[in-house]
């Protein structure tokens, strides 16, 4: 069964109907009866939860089976095993396999993972409750690998996409999928009038995973990243050499003058600027020309908007 968020939807059909059959399990799941069959099958082994009564082929709690309302959202579910798993990149190894015991009472090993952290767990968030619904259905077809249709605010049209997972940046949430066969992030409070199709595809978590983890910001793209040499002044080498600011980088040589030559290694133009931007004073990209030019063209519009003002 994929983890405790489908657990606790079962329970609370037990709870609603008494009695259950596969055949209800399937539509309120929107899964195969067969399917159905085999989650009931997987919460029978747990002793003293369930009965089945074999004449009428219904599943019902058994009478000494007490719990209280569960309140948790399975989204935000998801949201606490993604921060988990985004807290391992920073503790130790005995605290990371502490943290591993606790995914897996939260989620099953097997599950599909919806919610990753890209940057900044820490950040505001838009309000989750005005997403709520559009993040439940995402969540369903996420699961269950289908496309969904919707219409994106943004740009004022309708996709069709095949949805991989929902991303967490700096407070935003977006969501991750293929249109027309090539990666997209699409902002989730842009996204209006969700619609499930019957329409299935296949792609390996393992592929998913692989995107994600070597993503350096939400502007990741699944192309070869581009090598960019750059000159740090002096004023700022020193935290270059304290840590990696930008991805990937690389001190390859300490100058006279104790500036840095670096490498590091974006996505594109945005990824580019996302990261140099806050450094941009003491940053002098070398090469390639064409990020020469896309730095060029953002300090010259800067320059342009208080132009009247100098």
């Amino acid at each position: 069964m994929k983890g405790i968020a489908l657990t606790i939807e079962i329970l609370e059909l037990l709870k609603k109907h008494r009695k259950v059959t596969t055949k209800l399990v399937a539509d309120e799941l929107g899964v195969s009866v067969r399917t159905a069959q085999r989650y009931m099958a997987e919460l029978l082994n747990i002793p003293g939860l369930l009965y089945y009564d074999p004449d009428d082929h219904t599943y019902s709690l058994l009478e000494n089976v007490k719990f209280t309302d569960v309140n948790l959202p399975k989204t935000e579910i998801q949201f606490l095993a993604a921060l988990l798993e985004y807290v391992k990149k920073f503790v130790t190894p005995k605290t990371k396999a502490h943290i591993d015991k606790i995914l897996k009472k939260i989620l099953h090993i097997n599950s599909v993972e919806v919610v990753k952290f890209i940057n900044n767990p820490t950040s505001t968030y838009i309000d989750i409750d005005k997403i709520m619904d559009t993040l439940s259905e995402i969540d369903d077809a996420i699961k269950h690998r289908q496309e969904i249709e919707f219409y994106y605010e943004k740009y004022g049209k309708k996709y069709t996409v095949k949805p991989l997972c929902v991303l967490i940046d700096n407070g935003f949430w977006y969501l991750l999928a293929k249109h027309e066969n090539t990666l997209k992030k699409f902002s989730i409070d842009l996204i209006k009038d969700v619609r499930i199709l019957m329409k299935f595809f296949e792609i390996s978590q393992q592929e998913i995973d692989e995107l994600i983890n070597n993503a350096s910001s939400i502007w990741f793209e699944e192309k070869e990243k581009v090598k960019v040499i750059a000159e740090i002044d002096s004023e700022v080498a020193f935290y270059f050499k304290r840590k990696e600011i930008f991805p990937q980088q690389k001190i390859e040589e300490e100058l006279d003058n104790e500036k840095l030559l670096i490498t590091f290694y974006v996505s594109n133009d945005e990824e580019l600027l996302y990261f140099v931007r806050p450094w941009a004073e003491y940053v002098q990209i070398k090469e390639p020309y064409e990020y020469i030019k896309v730095i060029k063209k953002f300090v010259e519009n800067i320059i342009k908007k208080y132009s009247t003002h100098l």
